[in-house]
């Protein structure tokens, strides 16, 4: 099969998968059948079919303005928007399972569309999130992310997380948990989590590049993302092994 056939089999195949969730007037790139909504860290399936389809750009500026448009007051993004549910859209705040840093991901929609007007919209939004993941989840003092379980980082089921006392979802009495609930009487959390560190660097990094394309100061981003860098070098890093691990509470 040539390029050119492989690539129609792609546009067929994806295009049964775009749909107005419930509650929504546009449409967005389902996961999946056995997944039916968008999970935060596949908005990254959505720029990538842009960039393969430029005229499926819309899907990628509507991933990223659907998550913004659903971001709490006090910075959170949701981590998900379920595609049909009684609610009108269902958005869910109970991990966080950014597997590619979201202001990375809006800043790729906009090198594609170059629209400022976005670009403000996504600028404004990330610098929230930042704030949150400071505030709620930074609770050692060490300037890096924790994770507090299991599907945070999206990995479920990995071997890093089966000791957690919580290493799936953390519900209560069959409620779901906020992601700012640390779970209690857990003997290992909270974790520095590497790769969620790596996508905290890559949204201040993506803020400086913002910032620069708005004619806004952006030194403090790239000092901050500098400092960051520092810190998951100090605490994470293993020089005799040459390898980055999560760090426990201990």
């Amino acid at each position: 099969m040539d390029k050119k056939a492989i690539k129609q089999a792609i546009l067929e195949r994806l295009s049964i998968h775009e749909e107005c969730f419930c509650g929504l007037d546009f449409p967005l790139l389902k996961i999946s059948e056995c997944y039916p909504g968008l999970w935060m860290e596949h908005i990254y399936d959505s720029v990538i079919y842009a960039k393969m389809y430029p005229e499926k750009l819309y899907l990628a500026e509507n991933a990223i303005n659907a998550f913004i448009d659903l971001q709490l007051e006090d910075g959170q993004l949701p981590f998900m928007i379920q595609a049909k549910t009684e609610t009108n859209p269902q958005a869910r705040y109970s991990q966080i399972q950014e597997c590619v840093s979201f202001g990375s991901l809006a800043f790729g929609v906009y090198e594609m569309n170059g629209d400022k007007k976005f670009l403000m919209k996504a600028f404004t939004a990330v610098k929230k999130w930042i704030g949150w993941l400071k505030a709620k989840r930074m609770t050692r003092g060490t300037g890096l992310v924790e994770m507090f379980f299991g599907y945070d980082t999206g990995h479920d089921h990995s071997a890093r997380v089966l000791d957690l006392a919580v290493p799936g979802l953390y519900t209560v009495n069959g409620v779901r948990m906020n992601a700012a609930t640390l779970p209690p009487d857990d003997n290992i959390t909270p974790v520095i989590a590497i790769d969620m560190n790596c996508n905290f660097y890559g949204n201040l990094k993506a803020l400086e590049k913002m910032a620069a394309e708005l004619g806004l100061e952006g030194e403090k981003f790239k000092n901050e993302a500098k400092e960051v860098k520092k810190r998951i070098f100090d605490i994470c890093f293993d020089k005799e092994d040459c390898f980055f691990y999560d760090v426990d509470r201990h």
